[in-house]
């Protein structure tokens, strides 16, 4: 499932693996939604989509919407998804299987409720009306009508205690503005009717003002129009005193709720769905986000009808809670989302390899953007920090590219003018259309961006050179400030043309700060001004136990595995043969010695694959006993290290994950990254090179002496190093930058 931005993907996998909806209860089955491309629509949607993915819940959608070309720029509408395009006030033209509906068309303009009163209440009437018809005739599982906080009407703005669900105030039905509210009292009576009458299993959700990206740029309810003029850095404009009081909630603790209800609702029931910690009156809103963003809040008085008189809306959630469901995101950070989706607020991007499937990866760039979240709030620094991978979704595009043009590059006739089309078609045409484009939406409106650390200056595999070119160009065109944070250096060859481009782009004027964790002396080749060794840090990673909880420790040892053919590419001499007779005498060292083993690996394929063969060449089973299952999350590993009473291992993270836990560790090296490790960190004896590949006998006479004498090590001062300059940057280009 594609994106549009970093923000969608972290509210729609926030719903997808919230702790209060139980996908498998919807597996299988057919949701049919209406008002598909609203605000609440469109995230149930997309959320049910991932949900396929993720969970293979085989859910069919149902989408009633009025505009087919918006719900095909939505969601690209794949197989599982199939559109009907029609007025709700029809009835529902769809003959298929219907299991689940959610109901959620509806106007929700209070200008709209004012100009258009008779519409308004079609709408609401006529559609809901159809919506049951069709729900009787279908003999649906379970409906959820999607009502509103404005049934209470005005209520007594003295009181104390938040609204339950059977405390309802006074409505002025001869206002026009009132066809809203009066609308969705009569919906949620007829609602009830159905369900006593017909026995129809139909529920109401009553939803406090709910705030979520993919809101519309024109939307003029209150909290888009001050999330408008903080974006736009424009003074927040209140037409009232702003004495009405609200709760509001997020999008994404609105769809849990609507998931809950579907699922455990009670029928003819309706329930509130509301952050109980979020309550405030509008100028309170105006002014917490005025002092948060650097805005003035203005006072502009109107006779505009649309505005009912001050009311107090707060309501009691204790009876969906009862239900297991609770909002979870704050005022503040409601906020912070909202301006992210588009990209329109002030951000930090902290780039790094967050898809990978060597889930190291991916733990430096989380422990990265923690460090740098504590140090944004030791200085009181109000930006969201935002991570994305190094390139788009497409990058195995990249690789079958990479891999034709390496034929023809390595033709013997023609090797120079074939070479030549080598070097100007990824230059000029691969990568400037493919990844600047991506990287032109990630960094608008950026404040900083940040390398999270790893083997970033490398030139030999990956590609990552072209992204480190892209991002700092643009960033230099922008103005934008670049920190390199313990990046990896993996060689310098002046001849190569990759390492020409590294270099340009290290040296860019909007770089101004490099570390690195392993080979200083080939930075050093790379970058014009280098004050002293001050720059050599520990790696991030090494602040996981501030970050992942970890599990219970067990008496086992675990054997990290890593496939033979790393070592040739990274030019070590050690054999396929050598190396599985290393793990086979480990391991029959450990059962002579009492301990129990169990092979592991950091999530890649290839190394899980590798275990395998290790097993098969030693007659072992592939049980769980013996190979722990494939990690496929960054807290997974974690668990599984974590689990362990020591660890052998070729991965680096493997090794930083488990000195972060004071697990004792074992290491095999296959590229120079793992030698400076263990220098720098003090743990020389415990690290060998390929050479000693054969030299069991000491290598596990090492492990032994591990287990019962700890070692001495520099992490603390290398975890202080890494946030001492990671807070240079931050303090020098984005706090003190901001003033100027």
């Amino acid at each position: 499932m594609e994106f549009r931005t970093k923000a969608e993907e972290l509210d729609i996998k926030e719903v997808v693996n919230s702790e209060f909806i139980n996908w498998d209860f919807f597996k299988n089955s057919v949701i049919l939604i209406t008002g598909g491309t609203g605000l609440i629509g469109s995230h149930i949607i997309k959320s049910i989509l991932y949900a396929n993915e993720t969970y293979e819940t085989n859910i069919k959608i149902i989408a009633l919407v009025r505009n087919k070309k918006k719900a095909e720029s939505i969601f690209n509408c794949p197989k599982e998804l199939k559109l009907i395009v029609q007025n709700i006030e029809e009835p529902v033209k769809y003959r298929g299987k219907v299991d689940y509906i959610i109901h959620a068309a509806s106007n929700t303009s209070s200008e709209s409720f004012v100009k258009y009163p008779v519409e308004t209440l079609d709408t609401i009437l006529h559609g809901t009306k159809n919506i049951l018809e069709f729900a009787r005739k279908k003999k649906i599982k379970s409906l959820v009508y999607i009502s509103s906080m404005e049934v209470y009407g005005v209520c007594d703005f003295e009181s104390e205690e938040p609204l339950q669900e059977s405390d309802y105030g006074y409505i002025d039905i001869l206002n026009p503005r009132s066809s809203y509210p009066e609308g969705k009292r009569t919906a949620e009576t007829m609602c009830a009717a159905y369900a006593k009458e017909y026995n129809l299993p139909v529920k109401t959700a009553r939803l406090v003002q709910t705030i979520g990206g993919n809101t519309d740029s024109n939307d003029k309810r209150v909290f888009a129009q001050f999330a408008r003029s903080v974006a736009e850095k424009k003074d927040i404009v209140l037409h009232t005193e702003g004495k009405t009081i609200r709760s509001y909630c997020y999008i994404t603790d609105a769809i849990a709720g609507i998931f809950t209800i579907l699922e455990r609702g009670t029928n003819g029931e309706a329930y509130n769905i509301s952050n109980k910690n979020t309550t405030c009156s509008i100028r309170e809103m105006a002014e917490i986000l005025a002092e948060k963003y650097h805005v003035s809040v203005k006072y502009e008085k109107t006779d505009n009808n649309c505005y009912l008189p001050p009311t107090k809306t707060v309501l009691n959630t204790e009876k969906i809670e009862k239900l297991n469901w609770h909002a979870k995101v704050d005022f503040e950070e409601m906020y912070e989302r909202l301006l992210s989706w588009n990209n329109k607020m002030p951000r930090i991007v902290l780039f790094g390899l967050i898809d990978d499937k060597n889930l190291g990866d991916p733990i430096i760039v989380e422990t990265c953007g923690h460090l740098l979240s504590k140090i944004c709030q030791k200085h009181n620094i109000n930006l969201p920090i935002e991570q994305y991978s190094l390139f788009p979704s497409t990058k195995r595009n990249y690789y079958l590219i990479e891999r034709l043009l390496r034929k023809m590059c390595n033709k013997p006739r023609g090797w120079f003018i074939s070479s030549y089309v080598y070097w100007v078609f990824k230059l000029y045409l691969l990568f400037p259309n493919k990844l600047t484009n991506y990287y032109k939406k990630i960094l608008k409106n950026c404040s900083a961006v940040i390398f999270a650390g790893g083997g970033l200056v490398k030139y030999n595999v990956q590609e990552l050179w072209a992204a480190v070119y892209c991002i700092t160009k643009y960033c230099e065109k922008l103005n934008i400030p670049v920190y390199f944070n313990a990046v990896g250096v993996e060689g310098y060859n002046s001849h190569h043309p990759y390492v020409k481009l590294l270099k340009q782009a290290l040296n860019r004027n909007c770089v101004k700060g490099i570390t690195t964790r392993d080979d200083i002396d080939s930075l050093k080749k790379y970058i014009k001004v280098f004050d002293d060794d001050s720059l050599i840090v520990g790696d991030p990673a090494l602040y996981t136990k501030d970050f992942y909880p970890s599990a219970p420790r067990t008496d086992v040892i675990g054997v990290g595995t890593i496939r033979a053919k790393i070592f040739k590419t990274y030019r070590a001499d050690v054999t396929e043969a050598e190396l599985i007779n290393f793990y086979t005498e480990m391991i029959n060292r450990l059962e002579k010695h009492g301990f129990k083993w169990q092979l592991f690996t950091n999530g890649t394929l290839a190394d899980y694959n590798f275990a395998k063969t290790i097993l098969k060449h030693m007659n072992r089973p592939e049980t769980p006993q013996n190979l722990a299952p494939k990690p496929e999350t960054t807290q997974e590993l974690v668990n599984l290290i974590t689990s362990y009473k020591g660890i052998i291992a070729s991965r680096m993270h493997a090794h930083i994950i488990a000195l972060s836990y004071g697990i004792p560790s074992i290491g095999l090296i296959w590229n120079d990254k793992l030698k400076y490790f263990a220098e720098y960190m003090n743990l020389k004896e415990r690290f060998f090179m390929p050479s000693e590949v054969q030299n069991y006998d000491k290598i596990f006479d090492t492990l032994l002496t591990s287990l019962d004498i700890p070692q001495k090590n520099n992490m603390d001062f290398l975890k202080q190093r890494t946030s001492d300059k990671l807070e240079e940057f931050v303090v020098n280009q984005i706090l003190n930058g901001s003033k100027h």
